[in-house]
């Protein structure tokens, strides 16, 4: 069987503007419970208590510091990159 190469794999990709839910941090919970190993995740929300949230969710599951890829003062959009976990 065909095995994709890790450094290949498709980010997987969590729009949290679109959920009616003041917590995205929960979505990027269950997203982050879903993703195959050595699998990166984009995410993209609004505020900065949401990317506060994101942060330290991301702190207490032992991620790394992720990578901002997006932060816009005006609008407040921010889109992060998430590396998969070192065990």
């Amino acid at each position: 069987m065909l095995q994709k190469s890790p450094d290949k794999m498709t980010p997987a990709f969590l729009d949290a503007r679109k959920l009616h839910c003041p917590m995205p941090s929960v979505h990027l919970r269950m997203a982050l419970d879903t993703l195959e190993p050595n699998q990166t995740l984009e995410m993209l929300a609004i505020g900065e208590t949401a990317f506060s949230n994101a942060k330290t969710l991301l702190a207490m599951l032992h991620y790394p510091e992720p990578e901002i890829l997006l932060k816009d003062a005006t609008t407040g959009e921010w889109k992060i990159l998430i590396y998969p976990k070192k065990y």
